[in-house]
């Protein structure tokens, strides 16, 4: 099934000021499809305020990278490293327009750790 939705131009100039544009693209959407089916539309909305944070260490500097944010940072002890992306994250989705409040914000750290083969 193939659905065409038409934004009119008037619109796209009101998109450009809304602050939590993707949260405004679903609602959007729902009321387009809920119209042409007749019915209520549920859509499935991830968890978008889920962020994973990928986190590794080189040479005893803490690093940490998460594409979605556009966040890279770094430290020198892992304590300070997670002080310091929740310092940044919320500023990030504000500036990325990801449509999370920053209280709702969450972060998940990723730290694999990997046995390296002794050479003699």
């Amino acid at each position: 099934m193939n659905i065409t939705i038409e934004i009119p131009d008037e619109m796209n100039d009101q998109l450009a000021g809304i602050k939590n544009i993707n949260m405004f693209v679903l609602n959007t959407l729902k009321t387009a499809l809920a119209a042409q089916a007749h019915q209520p539309v549920a859509l499935f909305i991830p968890s978008d305020n889920v962020f994973v944070v990928d986190v590794s260490v080189l040479d005893g500097i803490w690093m940490a990278e998460c594409d979605s944010l556009g966040l890279v940072t770094e430290a020198e002890g892992y304590d300070d490293l997670i002080a310091r992306v929740w310092q940044i994250a919320p500023e990030l989705t504000e500036l990325n327009n990801l449509g999370v409040d920053a209280d709702n914000l969450r972060l998940r750290f990723s730290h694999e750790q990997t046995t390296h083969p002794v050479t003699a």
